[in-house]
């Protein structure tokens, strides 16, 4: 007996059912393919952008005031410090990604430093050996140009998904990064590692539930503090922090705000 068969013998009414709908079922279940993909259309490129909005907006109530998406400064830190995106697919290679564009954006002057949180996204190319790909990323950047005690960029990953060679970065050895390698994984140009402040490892360490999928008790959820694939990037210039989500719960929005105040606090 085939699985149908057992279905069909303990549903009856299944049977019943597929006797009526006769030839309709192509038609029935192909609309029902239309009407799900229509859905996931609109929660993708509708629904969740929208509430996005509104969470960033609540950062006018913290001294974030908005600047415009063309504005000079934003883009060239924009295009200086934002961390790259590692790749979810083990053997898909980067073939051609646009420039990100900035949706809406805040800003906040914090003496010698000038914050950004924008809401960016960008169409990527990937190609695998089966077929090639055109994807959109969406997600909030938090930005911080300011001077930082760096000789190197530091690239700190909060999963293990491959990072494309054509970066030119290498992983730095888990015994150089300590007990950091617990959460997070780091790259750099040369692989090599200079220790990090004291008080930004602790920061780091302390923001490991929302930025490490390592750190979260059980299955990580969207609508909890734990952002998706974070990516932090530690420069001369100033440090930046991503993931490959929207954040558009109000209540991550606020945890992602409180580990970015606790990062910067360990750089003062």
């Amino acid at each position: 007996m085939t699985p149908l068969d057992r279905i069909l013998a303990d549903y009856p009414g299944v049977k019943e059912f597929l006797l009526r709908v006769g030839d309709d079922l192509p038609l029935i279940v192909g609309g029902g393919l239309v009407l799900l993909i229509v859905l996931v259309f609109l929660w993708t490129f509708v629904v969740t952008p929208r509430r996005a909005v509104r969470a960033l907006r609540s950062l006018e109530g913290e001294g974030y005031a908005p600047v415009s998406a063309d504005d000079p400064q934003l883009r060239r830190t924009l295009d200086r410090l934002t961390p790259i995106m590692f790749h979810t697919y083990a053997l898909s290679t980067v073939t051609e990604a646009s420039p990100w564009r900035v949706k809406l954006a805040y800003v906040r002057h914090d003496g010698r430093a000038t914050r950004y949180f924008a809401l960016i996204n960008r169409s990527v190319s990937r190609t695998t050996p089966q077929a090639t790909m055109l994807e959109h990323e969406f997600t909030i950047a938090f930005l911080e140009a300011r001077a930082l005690p760096f000789r190197q960029d530091l690239h700190i990953a909060g999963d293990r998904y491959k990072l494309d060679p054509r970066y030119g970065l290498r992983p730095v050895d888990e015994h150089a990064v300590g007990r950091l390698s617990s959460y997070f994984v780091v790259h750099s140009a040369d692989g090599e590692f200079a220790p990090l402040p004291a008080g930004l490892e602790e920061a780091l360490e302390e923001s490991s539930a929302l930025l490490s999928v390592r750190a979260v008790d059980g299955p990580p959820s969207r609508s909890g503090p734990f952002v998706v694939h974070a990516r932090l990037r530690f420069t001369p210039e100033g440090w930046a922090l991503i993931s490959s989500e929207y954040v558009y719960h109000q209540e991550k929005m606020n945890a992602l705000r409180e580990a970015v105040d606790r990062i910067a606090r360990s750089l003062e």
